[in-house]
């Protein structure tokens, strides 16, 4: 795993952010057992510093590709929301880190074959999602009005305190200077796909992602 924030550079936004989401995988894999060799077979790590309004602050869409018998799936992060911008300009790390927890969360329900989501609408989650995202480091929210629904405001303390170098790499890498949209996947991934058919690939909305 190459450590890029050693070295930030903007137009590395998405393998960095693809490396770290693969270091928390790797971290949690004794207790979530699979979800490291899971992210770093299926997952496309998208950086989207373009797309400033109508977004989530991810997504997570599978299969987001199929390509020559092979199946990727989509985490994206969009670093252009208004969300991740500290008043300084400057990126919310661990606000970044608790989105890509999330949607980590959602690639390790659809691994093992359970829900994540509360249907029709799919705002929601489910407590089989909550106990993976406890066990990734976020924070849990039921809101009184709807108490079978479940959200993530952010990181726990404990999650905070595990994954404090990361929230480290994620500051130190520039994102706030990021540009464009981003990808960075499996050994081969773009390979698989002419450069035209990338760009084109990153940027499609669909209805089944989670927020």
């Amino acid at each position: 795993m190459t450590n890029v924030a050693q070295h930030p550079s903007p137009d590395l936004a998405a393998l960095m952010l693809r490396d770290i989401g693969a270091e928390l995988a790797r971290r949690v894999s004794n207790r979530l057992p699979g979800l490291g060799d899971a992210y770093e077979r299926r997952v496309v790590l998208v950086a989207d510093a373009e797309t400033a309004s109508g977004t989530a602050l991810g997504s997570f869409t599978s299969p987001a590709w199929r390509i020559q018998g092979r199946s990727f799936d989509k985490i994206a992060v969009a670093l252009a929301h208004p969300l991740y911008r500290l008043p300084d300009g400057t990126i919310d790390a661990e606000r970044v880190l608790a989105t890509l927890a999330h949607e980590i969360a959602h690639l390790y329900t659809d691994e093992i074959g359970i829900s994540g989501t509360i249907a029709p609408d799919h705002i929601g989650h489910t407590e089989d999602f909550a106990l993976v995202a406890i066990r990734l480091g976020l924070s849990i929210l039921r809101r009184p009005n709807t108490p079978t629904r479940i959200f993530t405001p952010g990181l726990a303390d404990y999650g905070r305190a595990e994954f404090r170098d990361l929230i480290y790499r994620i500051a130190c890498a520039g994102l706030h200077t990021a540009s464009g949209i981003q990808l960075a996947g499996p050994v081969g991934f773009t390979g698989r796909l002419a450069p035209a058919r990338v760009a084109a690939a990153s940027i499609p909305t669909d209805p089944s992602t989670s927020d």
